[in-house]
């Protein structure tokens, strides 16, 4: 279950997910020593792919051997994969519903930055928290 946290709390990309792992086996579980973590990391930098998941299948490996890596890989990944399967299936379920769309788009300009600004009706019912009709 500590792969699950290290999957939920590190939101935003390998270096991110690399240190919480970090800190999380290293420094607070000790269940993986300095020594083997480094290096361990350092085989999955040269490989090609995503490192984070890389790094807890490795760390897993280290661990349990083959079923240790498969399911710290997995659980790694999980909260991520979940997160996005919701996502999806609300904008396919619900995408016709316009406080759903105010919401997509809402967070679409918010993580872009560099679009367009959103229309008056976007910003008014994020000001305010109510829905556009």
């Amino acid at each position: 279950m500590r792969y699950a946290r290290i999957g939920l709390l590190s939101f935003g990309g390998p270096a991110e997910q690399i240190a919480v792992m970090h800190r999380i086996l290293v420094e607070e579980q000790h269940w993986i020593g300095e020594e083997r973590f480094l290096p361990a990391l350092n085989y999955c930098r040269l490989l090609p792919g995503p490192k984070a998941q890389q790094s807890a299948g490795s760390v897993g490996w280290l661990l349990q051997r083959t079923l240790g890596g498969v399911v710290a890989g997995a659980l790694s990944v999980l909260p991520g994969f979940l997160a996005m399967l919701c996502v999806s299936v609300t904008c396919v379920l619900a995408c016709d519903v316009p406080a759903v769309q105010a919401l997509f788009y809402g967070l679409h300009w918010h993580l872009s930055r560099r679009g367009s600004p959103p229309p008056p009706g976007v910003r008014y019912a994020a000001r305010r928290r109510v829905t556009l009709r």
